[in-house]
């Protein structure tokens, strides 16, 4: 199917990326016109009539998700539809584990976008224990396929085109044992897969993540992860520092992190269930 763009989105390049999925072709002298413009409200309107699709969209993503919509119907022999869509939150997305296993190179991350972008998704957490680049710190997803900085900033590109925010997650507590494996990681490491809170190599590890965010995507939005973190002071730091409660040890550390994490203009966000499973002392079964 021969498409002609009629653009007051800024769509063409996301449309261009899409179109092998979507089954058509983009030329000036086409089967059907596709206009996009912005819609005045959150609401998504497709107006299908014969060889004329208009979509009034709010976001980039709504305009790729109404003009997946519009294709199929076009395909199907439908010549004179029209529908609305009202979403219910803000933003819509997806998380996808990039530390289990085998990670996805950077061709498999794009055709997941742009299957979310069809979605009409806003968003993508790329979640990242250790395997992305770090400068001085070459243990750092070693051997992990971990992702250099270029190629994060590629994928950066590459979801902005498509309207989506990549949205870094990471790993700023515990999860960290493939990492802590390594001796070049003795200085920071508390327990086989927890940081050592209280240790300077420890915030230092942490800047330097915040400068490979910083350099690598858009979004103020980053996710530090922060959770599962049983076993907290119960290595290095005990034999350091002595006992001290998990709760006192988990807050001391997120406050530094997170004052980290604001010097660098980024806005963090985290898993709760450390605040439940050191308030319920056990009790509450799945916390402990």
């Amino acid at each position: 199917m021969n498409v002609r763009i009629v653009d007051g989105l800024g769509i063409c390049e996301g449309v261009t990326l899409l179109s092998e999925d979507l089954g058509i072709s983009i030329s000036d002298s086409a089967d059907v016109e596709v206009c996009a413009e912005a819609s005045s409200d959150n609401t998504l309107r497709t107006e299908l009539s014969e060889k004329k699709v208009k979509i009034s969209a709010p976001t980039k993503a709504a305009f790729y998700r109404g003009l997946a919509r519009a294709v199929s119907y076009l395909k199907g022999g439908e010549v004179s539809v029209k529908y609305s869509e009202t979403p219910i939150f803000s933003d819509v997305g997806a998380m996808v584990d990039m530390s289990r296993n085998g990670a996805m190179n950077v061709f498999g991350v794009k055709e997941m976008l742009k299957k979310c972008a069809l979605m009409g998704m806003t968003t993508f957490m790329l979640y990242t224990e250790d395997n992305y680049e770090i400068d001085g710190y070459p243990y750092f997803g070693h051997l992990r396929g971990r992702y250099t900085k270029d190629e994060l900033r590629e994928l950066d590109s590459f979801a902005l085109k498509l309207g989506i925010e990549l949205i870094p997650c990471i790993q700023t507590s515990g999860h960290l044992a493939t990492h802590l494996t390594w001796g070049a990681a003795a200085t920071y490491k508390d327990t086989a897969s927890t940081l050592l809170v209280g240790a300077d190599e420890t915030y230092e590890l942490i800047h330097a993540m915040m400068r490979t965010v910083k350099e690598c995507f858009t979004t103020k939005r980053i996710h530090i992860g922060m959770d599962e973190a049983r076993d907290l002071g119960s290595g290095k730091y005990l034999e350091k520092y002595g006992y001290k409660k998990r709760s006192e040890i988990f807050l001391e550390h997120l406050k530094r992190v997170t004052e980290i994490v604001r010097s660098y203009g980024l806005e963090p966000m985290m898993w709760s269930d450390m605040f439940f499973r050191l308030a319920a002392g056990g009790k509450i079964p799945g916390y402990r």
